[in-house]
């Protein structure tokens, strides 16, 4: 048997990343001016704009063609690979990689396991999608297609290639993360039973807010980006900031009181840190005001850096679960190493530590103190 590996499969995505000096919200949609000078409005089917919300067009094809950005691989299992492999680097303990993909390969991904040190393995079953990332000072614009099609059956080679995958190596650990498949999510996660790995879930609205519910919360670590859980709770997404936080903790608790086997749920806040839990507790992790306001102006100047950061945390959270043992480590602490590996990997150079974090225990009066220190 080989090395000690992660396997992280999900939907790859064709990036275009594209520059934007503003990106002004209408009501049909939004108004970005482009580094040139030039303007173009988009209609999006789901208005209004929210900064980092998945949002869609009918026809990403031509939309890529009327706004050419720079062609990247991306979606939520490349990006957590290229992560667990900038981990790779500075770890002690070395380890493989593995990504399953259900769609069909391309040399923007080739180019980038190679890089990497990937093993990327592709079902096929459909072609990859494009999406267009538009960065703005303080804004990102995620825009995909319309929803693809579903793949309600795992096809026999694939199955195959995962049921060979337990003789291969050794997984130690296996990342669902962006899936939009039910059957393949079903399909991975026996492997992984079988392989005795641990499972870590990034769920979207793509799959059935029941299904994971059922399959997830209820099975593994999950990862979950704010925007995300209050869409699949059916939420309404723009609201303030700390309304959004407080809702989207309502929800957290919610989740947290029915599963059946006690699972750690991470929730990304986008500037505001993330909300950690386990059993009964939620613990706020946020940076300190002064060096949050650094960190915020370092990515501003690195346009459109902190678009992949909930795959980075995703994947850091994956490794420190997966490698230091629980009884040494809290949730809260798992969420502080992940916030500091999210900060220098979307491009903050400065030495970060756990001083630079405040971690408070989220209590009935938590919100209203929220709000008097960040005023």
């Amino acid at each position: 048997m080989n090395d000690i590996s992660f396997l992280v499969f999900g939907n790859g995505a064709i990036d275009h990343h594209v520059q934007a000096t503003s990106i002004e919200p209408t009501d049909t949609g939004v108004s970005i001016t482009l580094e040139s000078g030039e303007r173009k409005f988009i209609a999006l089917d789901d208005t209004p704009f929210v900064s980092g919300k998945k949002h869609t067009v009918h026809n990403i094809e031509r939309l890529i063609e009327r706004i050419e950005g720079e062609v990247q691989a991306g979606g939520g299992a490349y990006n957590s690979a290229r992560s667990l492999d900038r981990i790779r680097e500075h770890a002690a303990i070395k380890f493989g990689i593995y990504t399953v993909d259900v769609s069909s390969p391309h040399p923007a991904i080739d180019a980038m396991a190679g890089q990497h040190d990937i093993k990327a393995y592709f079902a096929g079953l459909r072609s990859i999608p494009n999406r267009l990332v538009v960065s703005g000072q303080h804004e990102v614009l995620n825009i995909g297609g319309t929803s693809l099609e579903r793949i309600t059956e795992v096809d026999s080679q694939t199955a195959r290639h995962l049921d060979q995958l337990p003789s291969m190596v050794d997984v130690k650990s296996c990342l669902i993360t962006s899936a939009k498949d039910e059957a393949y999510v079903l399909k991975v996660k026996e492997i992984a039973l079988l392989s005795k790995a641990a499972l870590f879930f990034v769920p979207t609205p793509s799959l059935s807010y029941a299904f994971v519910k059922k399959e997830m919360f209820n099975r593994g670590t999950v990862i979950v980006s704010w925007n995300d859980i209050l869409e699949l709770d059916g939420t309404e997404t723009d609201m303030p900031d700390l309304e959004k936080i407080e809702h989207t903790h309502k929800i957290m608790r919610e989740i947290m009181r029915s599963q059946h086997d006690k699972h750690n749920i991470y929730v990304t806040l986008g500037p505001y840190g993330a909300l950690c839990g386990f059993k009964d507790d939620v613990y706020h992790i946020m940076l300190h005001k002064d060096i949050a306001l650094d960190v915020r102006g370092a990515f501003e100047k690195r346009v459109g850096s902190s678009n992949a950061a909930g795959d980075h945390f995703a994947a850091s959270v994956m490794f420190f679960e997966t490698f230091v043992p629980r009884l040494m480590l809290d949730v809260a602490s798992v969420g502080k190493m992940a916030c500091k590996h999210v900060i220098g990997a979307v491009g903050y150079s400065r030495p970060i530590n756990s001083a630079n974090f405040s971690n408070q225990l989220v209590t009935m009066d938590y919100f209203k103190r929220l709000a008097e220190a960040t005023k």
